[in-house]
This record gives structure tokens, sequence and C-alpha cells, in this order.
């Protein structure tokens, strides 16, 4: 399990701050996919308590999970608010070291585009370590799903945010290795953000790849990521069918938990128009192709599959 997206809820449902984009990586205008209404406001904080270097004032927890606790914070420093994520301390091992952390939020500083959550500070407190991340206040785009389906184009226009966030990764060697919807904030300006680079892992032009013990989500993992094999940005590419047909259809392709494994591996995935009968075949097509258990058979890239999509955008209605 990955740790929790920093997601904050605010009556106005507004992003704190957007860092602006950088590098040759498409971007794309935000626009409704579905209507959302307004988040119910936060509980009043409890009284703050300070980290251990004072510069950060905790407010409030947000969420939980296996890889630590995510908080809101006031950055006393900037005077802004930030999202506090605290790893836990008996995270480290034989594979995760100090250093290997440091690097990886390194690497994750390393981005800055609209659609991609912004890290902004790293250490350690104590014996354990924390990551300060841009707080964006809104709803995960798995929590939307269980409330309402999205319309064709607006699949095909998140689709095509979530597509400009991983080139702009894999443009600065950068793997997600667990896209998911619960790691896609959608934002009251329409604009969705990827969050939690946590387990991304920089992979050298030399070689193009990494090798890496299995890391992720089940139900959104390659069959390259299960076995334990090299991953490369086009495992990246598998995960996005994945959050492409539940955004199609409401629930993950091959189910969930660990029996999801197996079909990853070994079962061919349905096709989504089964499902939902309004899909346009060529956009099946391509969900099925996303889907392919040889990295090969799938598209050569994000940015080749965004301009795929945006080719079948239908128009407004």
């Amino acid at each position: 399990a990955s740790p929790p997206t920093p997601v904050a809820r605010g009556p106005q449902g507004t992003i704190v701050s957007t860092p602006n984009p950088t590098g040759p990586s498409p971007t794309v205008p935000a626009e409704p996919a579905f209507t959302v209404p307004a988040p119910a406001s936060p509980e009043s904080p409890r009284p703050g308590k300070r980290d251990s270097n004072e510069r950060y004032q905790i407010l409030e927890e947000l969420g939980r999970g296996g890889l630590g606790v995510v908080y809101r914070a006031e950055d006393r420093m900037l005077q802004r608010e930030v999202a506090y994520k605290v790893l836990p301390e008996n995270i480290l091992g034989a594979e995760i070291t100090p250093e290997s952390l440091l690097a990886e939020a390194r690497a994750a500083a390393r981005l800055s585009h609209p659609n991609i959550v912004q890290v902004y500070d790293a250490g350690r407190k104590g014996q354990g370590f924390f990551i300060v991340m841009e707080l964006v206040r809104g709803e995960t785009l798995e929590a939307l799903l269980t409330k309402r389906a999205m319309s064709i184009r607006g699949v095909i226009q998140v689709g095509r945010q979530v597509l400009a966030a991983l080139a702009h990764a894999h443009e600065r060697r950068l793997i997600h290795r667990d896209l998911k919807p619960s790691n896609l904030i959608w934002g009251d300006d329409n604009r969705i953000k990827l969050s939690d680079f946590g387990l991304a892992r920089a992979f050298e032009a030399t070689v193009g790849n990494v090798r890496t013990q299995p890391a992720g989500t089940p139900s959104y993992m390659s069959p390259e990521q299960i076995r334990g094999e090299p991953v490369s940005p086009s495992t990246d590419l598998y995960a996005f069918g994945c959050v492409l047909w539940e955004m199609l259809c409401r629930q993950p392709v091959f189910g969930t938990g660990a029996p999801s494994f197996h079909h990853h591996l070994s079962s061919s995935p349905r096709d989504p128009r089964e499902v939902r009968a309004d899909i346009p075949e060529p956009l099946a097509a391509l969900v099925l192709q996303c889907l392919a258990k040889s990295s090969g058979e799938r598209p050569s890239s994000a940015v080749e599959l965004a301009q795929r999509l945006a080719e079948m955008l239908p128009p407004k209605a």
C-alpha cells in the first residue's frame, strides 16, 4: 500500500498553489468532466503542535496508510499551508535507506507541472522522515467515481491531463509506479493533480529501465512489475490503461486485492464496451492496447497516447 494522497477539503475546494509547467511536456486545458458539489468544510483544527525544527506547525490529520500519515500543516517560514507526510520509523531496511529516501524526495522535487503535486521539502525527524508537499484541496478521483459516472469527453480530458503529468515525469527519467485513482486529485478548477511519487525511482538513460522488487497496488500493477522484472515508462502506461478502464466502467478491470495479480499476469481484459455501450470503438481499442501483457505492444509513450486521445475527443454538448 502506498502512502495516503495529500488531500485537504475546504469550503471552496480550492488549490492552495499551482506550480508553473517546465519542459516540453504537454499541458491540457482543464474543463469539467462531471459536476462535483463543493466538499464539506473540515472540522476545526485541534491545537497545533510544531515539528522538531519549529518550521512546520501541524494543524490536523488528513489521512494515513501503510507508509505514513499526512497532515495539514503551516509552513511558518513561508506562511503557507502544506501537506506534511511523516513516514514510519520502521520503513528503513535493506532496500530503503535514509539516502535512498532523500534521493526519492529530490527526484520528485525536480517535477514542476500543473498536473503534479509539488514536493517542497524533506528531511529527518527523530528516527523517521518527513516530506512536505503542495496542499491540494479537493477529492480523489477514486472518491468521485463512487458518486457518479463520467462522460466520454470527461474521461478523455482527464486522461490527457494524467498523460501530460506522466510525460513530464518520463522526460525527467522518473517512473511513478503506483498510478491509481486514489493518487489523482480533482481540484475545484477542474484540474487533475498526480500525487505520490514515493515509489518512483530515476531510471538512467544509458540503461533505460531499473530492476525493482514488486511494489505498487495490485489492481493497477503491470505484469512485469508483479514479476519483479525491469520497469519502464510503459509500466505507467499499463497502470494508466487500468485507470482509464475504471473511469469508463466505474470498477477495476481485474477486481481488487491479491487475486487480481493472476488476472494481470494471465487474463485478457474485458472489452469495456461490454460494460458500457456508449464507448467509441477506437477508445475501447486504445484502452485494451494499454493493457497489453507485453510492454512492447503498448503505446510507445505518454505523448503518443495523449495525441491519440485528443483525436477521439467528442465536441462539447
